[in-house]
């Protein structure tokens, strides 16, 4: 009750400001959750489950058991999962768990030792996860 009325008595203007500077979440794609379609976020994305679409993020997360079908756009990346698509990102980090089949376009990339990749890994420095970078058209965002 005390909370309650604390959050009555403060101004409007107070508590609209908080709003704005409220971290952003993390978004977390369960296990046995499937998403066919774009996902898009201002945070970070943990996928466990599987997306048969676009990722679009500040940070993505692939976990071990993940799958993507699609193509990542983030600034970071951590594939530990399973990707058949492609990553456009700043910082590619990829685990020892990973199997990826298609590009990996990156400004830097770390990968450890039994991850398994097949594909082409086309360094491209000052990569923007807003702009596609075969032709230049900036992406839209959802």
């Amino acid at each position: 009750m005390a909370i309650g009325n604390s959050i009555q008595e403060r101004p409007r203007q107070a508590r609209d400001s908080e709003a704005l500077a409220a971290p952003v979440e993390r978004s977390l794609i369960a296990s046995d959750a499937t998403i066919i379609g774009d996902v898009s976020s201002e945070g970070t994305v943990v996928i466990a489950g599987s997306v048969r679409g676009n990722v679009n993020a500040a940070e993505v997360r692939l976990e071990r058991d993940g799958l993507v079908e699609g193509i990542i756009f983030a600034d970071r990346v951590r594939i530990c999962g399973e990707l058949d698509g492609e990553i456009r990102a700043s910082d590619v980090s990829v685990g020892a768990t990973a199997r990826i089949r298609g590009k990996i376009f990156h400004t830097t990339m770390d990968i450890e030792p039994g991850a398994h990749l097949d594909g082409v890994r086309p360094w491209r420095p000052n990569l923007d996860r807003h702009q596609d970078s075969h032709d230049g058209r900036v992406m839209q965002r959802s």
